[in-house]
Formats: C-alpha cells, sequence, structure tokens
C-alpha cells in the first residue's frame, strides 16, 4: 500500500493525480511497485510518500532493512538516503518533489524466505546483499545494484540458529555455515507424528546504525508416510508361492536406535504349495495380523540417505495343515520363508535390492531356487504399483 500526502501550494494548478500498481522490477523489490501520475510532474513544496508493510512483506528480510526506492529518466532503480522509519505504525516514509516510478526495497534477504522439505531433505540457505552504489554526484540517493549471493559480504553476517538455538539440536534441525559464513544448509529433524513441524532458521547481520538485525527462513518439515500400502509376492526355494494381501501396509514408524525409521507389517501373508510326491496334501492357512506364528518383520529406512536406503529384515513363519494317508501323521506345523531376502538389516545374503524416491518403494530379487518382488507406496500419494 502507498499513500500520498500532498501539501497545500505544492501545485501550481489544479492536476489530477493517480497511482496505479505495476511490476516491481526494482533491484530486491518488495511486492508491487507504483507509477505515480502525472509521470514527471515536479512539485514546488516536498510531497510525502509512504509505504506500509506487513508480516508477509518481511518474509525473508527484515524492517531495519527495509527502504524506498524510484526509478530515474534513465532507468536505473535509486535508494532513498532519507528514509524515515516508524517501527510502531509499521511505515517507510520519505519526501520528494518529483513522480516517477516507486517501490518498496530490501537491501539484505535469506534466500529461499521459506521452503517445505521431506523429514530426509535438506535445504541450503544464503544471504544476498543488494549491496547500494554511492552516486559522488547525489548525496541523497544510492543506486541499487542486483541482489545477488556469494559476492562480497558487505555486512557481517553471523549466528545461525534454529528457533533462537545456535546451531540448532536434534529436535529442532542442524543449521551448519559455510567456509565464508553468509550460506549454511539446514538438515531438518525426524518428524514421526503425522503432523509435520515449521522451523525458524535465522541468522544475524550487523547492519550499520542498528540493533541486532535477524534474516528468518521459515523451513516446513514434512512427517515422514505414516504407512506404506502395497504387495509382495515370490517363490521359496521349494517351490511354494508366497503373496501379501494387496492391503498389506507397513505402518507405525518409530526411530530405531541406528538412526533409520522402522515399520511394522500388518497384512495377510498367504503360500500355495506344490503337490507333495508322498501323497500329502498341505494347505496353507492365512493369517491376518501378526499372530504369535508370525515373527514380526520391519521395514527400515534410512531418510538421513539421498536417496534414502531402504531394508528389510526378520523372518516370517506361518502355519499349513497337512493331511497324509497313513502310517505318516497329519496335523498342523510350520513353513519358514525369510521375509523378502535382500538387503536385510541382520545381514542375511542380499538377494536384491530395494530402491525409491521417498514415495514408491519397489525392487525385486533371486535366492536360490526363488524370486520375489516387492512394490509399497506411501499412503496418500499419486504413486502406485503396477498391476
Amino acid at each position: 500500500m502507498v499513500r500520498l500526502t500532498i501539501p497545500a501550494g505544492a501545485l501550481a494548478a489544479p492536476t489530477e493525480v493517480s497511482i496505479e500498481p505495476i511490476s516491481n522490477l526494482a533491484h530486491g523489490g518488495i511486492g508491487a511497485a507504483y507509477r505515480l501520475q502525472p509521470e514527471g510532474q515536479v512539485f514546488q513544496q516536498p510531497v510525502l510518500v509512504s509505504f506500509g508493510y506487513t508480516d508477509s512483506d518481511l518474509a525473508g528480510t527484515a524492517a531495519p532493512a527495509l527502504g524506498i526506492a524510484y526509478q530515474d529518466g534513465r532507468g536505473f532503480w535509486r535508494g532513498l538516503k532519507n528514509v524515515v522509519r516508524d517501527a510502531a505504525a509499521r511505515t517507510l516514509t520519505v519526501s520528494t518533489t518529483h513522480f516517477s516510478d516507486w517501490s518498496r526495497v530490501s537491501g539484505l534477504q535469506i534466500r529461499p524466505p521459506s521452503k517445505t522439505i521431506r523429514s530426509d531433505e535438506s535445504v541450503d540457505l544464503v544471504v544476498a546483499f543488494c549491496e547500494p552504489q554511492t552516486d559522488p554526484n547525489d548525496d541523497l540517493t544510492t543506486l541499487l545494484s542486483l541482489c545477488t549471493s556469494g559476492g562480497p559480504i558487505v555486512w557481517p553476517v553471523k549466528n545461525w540458529s534454529v528457533d533462537g538455538q545456535s546451531g540448532g539440536s536434534f529436535d529442532t534441525g542442524i543449521v551448519t555455515a559455510d567456509a565464508r559464513g553468509d550460506g549454511a544448509r539446514y538438515q531438518g529433524p525426524i518428524v514421526l507424528d503425522g503432523g509435520g513441524q515449521t522451523h525458524d532458521v535465522s541468522v544475524e547481520v550487523d547492519l550499520p546504525g542498528a540493533e541486532k538485525t535477524l534474516l528468518v527462513a521459515q523451513i516446513t518439515v514434512a512427517d515422514y508416510p505414516q504407512v506404506w500400502e502395497g504387495r509382495s509376492s515370490g517363490t521359496l526355494a521349494f517351490g511354494a508361492i508366497f503373496r501379501t494381501a494387496n492391503d498389506a501396509q507397513w505402518h507405525s514408524p518409530e526411530l530405531a536406535d541406528d538412526g533409520r525409521v522402522r515399520y511394522r507389517f500388518r497384512g495377510e501373508v498367504s503360500a500355495l504349495l506344490p503337490p507333495d510326491p508322498t501323497g500329502c496334501t498341505v494347505a496353507p492357512l492365512s493369517n491376518a495380523g501378526l499372530p504369535a506364528t508370525i515373527q514380526v518383520s520391519y521395514l527400515s529406512i534410512d531418510y538421513r540417505q539421498a536417496p534414502p536406503r531402504y531394508e528389510v529384515s526378520g523372518t516370517s513363519w506361518w502355519e499349513v495343515q497337512t493331511t497324509c494317508p497313513p502310517p505318516l501323521p497329519s496335523g498342523a506345523s510350520l513353513m519358514e520363508a525369510v521375509w523378502l531376502s535382500g538387503n536385510s538389516l541382520d545381514k542375511a545374503p542380499a538377494f536384491g535390492e530395494l530402491s525409491g524416491n521417498g514415495s514408491k518403494i519397489e525392487g525385486g530379487g533371486a535366492s536360490p531356487g526363488g524370486n520375489w518382488h516387492w512394490c509399497f507406496v506411501a499412503k496418500g500419494s499419486a504413486a502406485s504399483c503396477p498391476p
């Protein structure tokens, strides 16, 4: 929002004055720019040009870094030195004797000012300076330059923090400054509660004539998938075919001691057995959930690696009913198979690989006498498994 205050006697004759919002091309421009018309109008007395600002205008910058600029007849943007800042009213005001294109600007920005990442991701942050260039022929303005990072550090930068704690913490995420100090990498915390978290990653900049100035980037850390759903199937060494129902799930993520996120299995496991040459019939007993006859298996994901590493562990057991002609005994027995074989955390032989991108995990492989295929997707994502 821009406001004009024109005192009596500033215009020599009745004049129609207008304010037109335009695209903001000013270096470090914030929000819309405004064309004050009639363009080139010269006033006999100074008029006041005031801009207000809100919290959204301060995203990635700070009030002490705000200023006002106008575009001169040659197309250069010039920052005014006589800006009056009213922190209580949240206004910036300058006096001028002419009209042109005007804008709020910031000479200091943190980029990106906000971002959403997954728990397995990091984000690089950097301070950008819109370094003012002094014009020896103009005591009232400075020439604005492009806002760049990686160039000269105009003002001292120090103390990268997360939620006010220098360097951050395991619970809020860790921020590590680069060798120059004007950039840093933020690694978010592990989020398992299903709601996500937002953290303020800040850095101090020593602006001339200002108290400690904080630039703040708001980083939202999305939670890990709470449920992976899909199916798996394979052939065991002795010819039996096993499969999970299509609605099988890995659920209830928890943080393991080794830093991985571990999910439990939920669903129905069934098996189709080959004919028995002894004349016995063997019928699988499908078991829903996790009955005592099935050892708990885990899907473990290391979200700290890019891309995440997916591993499985454990051994599954399920009951089969054997019916044999006399004199062979009949009754219930247990059938055993390594659950999903490959890449297991218990260091069992790897018979294949799992790979994924954070929303889909798929893999396959072969073991002595058997093979398997596996596909699960994050519940609620757009990913899908082949039919």
